[in-house]
């Protein structure tokens, strides 16, 4: 999973989590693997009191997501086919790419445990998983 942030200073691998987080510019230089997609994933977020699903959209092997969910500050699980029972998130609450953590799921046993958008207000965040 990657947080995507403007110029600044970058976060690096925390601890033995399952992602690690790169400037936009570091990650354009990264070879990918052109996959099929294997599925459906979305994103819910604290932004709307988690009432709203949106799509990821697949990209030959990432999953991205640049919308009004992941603002500052908020919080947001992803979901696999859009079902709370098939959370993904981490394994403490308000987990940030500085913060080591352990991917969970996906399961329903998620409640309480999200990421936290690490980006400054004005900054626009974006979210990608990598399978």
């Amino acid at each position: 999973m990657f947080f995507h942030r403007p110029p600044g200073p970058p976060h690096t691998r925390a601890g033995n989590a399952k992602y690690e987080a790169y400037l936009s510019q570091e990650a354009a230089g990264m070879a990918w693997q052109s996959l099929r997609s294997p599925g459906r994933f979305c994103i819910v977020s604290s932004c709307d009191n988690w009432t709203s699903v949106e799509d990821m959209l697949w990209d030959s092997g990432v999953y991205r997501y640049r919308g009004r969910l992941i603002s500052p500050g908020q919080s947001f699980q992803i979901l696999r086919a859009g079902s709370r029972d098939a959370a993904i998130y981490p394994s403490i609450n308000n987990a940030t790419p500085c913060v080591a953590h352990v991917l969970k799921g996906p399961d329903r046993n998620g409640h309480g445990f999200n990421w936290t958008v690490p980006a400054k207000p004005g900054e626009r965040g974006a979210v990608e998983v990598i399978l």
